[in-house]
């Protein structure tokens, strides 16, 4: 696998099944069968890890110029569990969860993120929905996504995952051939967003979308998106004073916590 972005059609390949099988396991909604379910999600994190990751030459190069300390927005590999206890020198994972056991990790709360922009779209009158995605072995991909999809079916709605790998503007513009495009849009990012908003203005299609990162409040933005973020000031303090607090040996437990999101009340939804 080379060093590009995980798609949903090569997890299917992987494992010999049909994307509408991979989509029905991420989406949580349908039959699949627990080994099935079970072979799809190893087969997104195995194809993830090898080409999205922060792996054991890094951290130990890492280590070799004197670090006390680790930090990676990268998911981690499996094997950096083992070296990171025996070499006992933190690995803070930023932005993402990891199970890995001998990792730190802080985060956004992906998953309360997407039940808000659930929230936000239903209240904006929208009837059908997406999430708009692509590399889906990063478990911040999965969790926003978790969020969306429990929060909508609460309401009876359910959601649909749009890979957009390959292009905002020819995924959309496929379903709006086929007369299938969503009125309500959640993208992973929001340069995802901002690309979906000016096709489906484009388009002339009445759409509302919501994103996540809150760019705009650290950088001027031609349009008021709607979006979920943090108070960044406050998430960055709470990342160096944990691991401070660990390297100094003030605090020897693992570090594994999410940080409060909230909606940015903008004009796209």
């Amino acid at each position: 696998m080379d060093a590009r972005r995980v798609t949903i059609k090569d997890v299917a390949m992987a494992i010999g099944v049909t994307p509408q099988t991979v989509s029905r396991v991420f989406r949580g909604k349908g039959y699949v069968s627990a080994d099935t379910r079970a072979r799809v999600l190893d087969a997104a994190q195995t194809i993830f890890v090898n080409s999205h990751t922060i792996n054991e030459s890094v951290y130990r190069e890492a280590l070799s110029l004197g670090a006390s300390a680790v930090i990676s927005f990268l998911e981690p590999e499996p094997s950096l569990d083992g070296i990171v206890s025996d070499m006992g020198v933190p690995l803070m994972i930023l932005g993402r969860r990891t199970e890995l056991a001998s990792l730190d990790y802080i985060t956004t709360d992906d998953v309360m993120g997407g039940a808000l922009a659930a929230e936000r779209l239903v209240a904006s009158g929208c009837k059908s929905f997406a999430y708009l995605a692509y590399a889906f072995g990063m478990t911040c991909v999965q969790d926003r996504f978790k969020g969306f999809s429990e929060r909508l079916a609460k309401d009876g709605y359910t959601a649909e995952i749009i890979d957009v790998t390959y292009g905002i503007k020819s995924a959309l513009a496929e379903r709006a051939a086929a007369g299938q495009l969503p009125d309500g849009l959640f993208c992973f990012s929001d340069m995802m967003a901002y690309d979906a908003i000016k096709t489906v203005n484009a388009m002339q299609a009445s759409v509302k979308i919501v994103g996540y990162d809150n760019i705009q409040a650290d950088i001027s933005m031609p349009i008021d998106l709607t979006t979920i973020g943090v108070d960044k000031p406050e998430y960055v303090q709470s990342v160096v004073s944990a691991l401070l607090a660990k390297v100094e040996g003030e605090s020897d437990g693992r570090i594994a916590n999410t940080f409060e999101v909230k909606l940015h009340d903008g004009e796209t939804a």
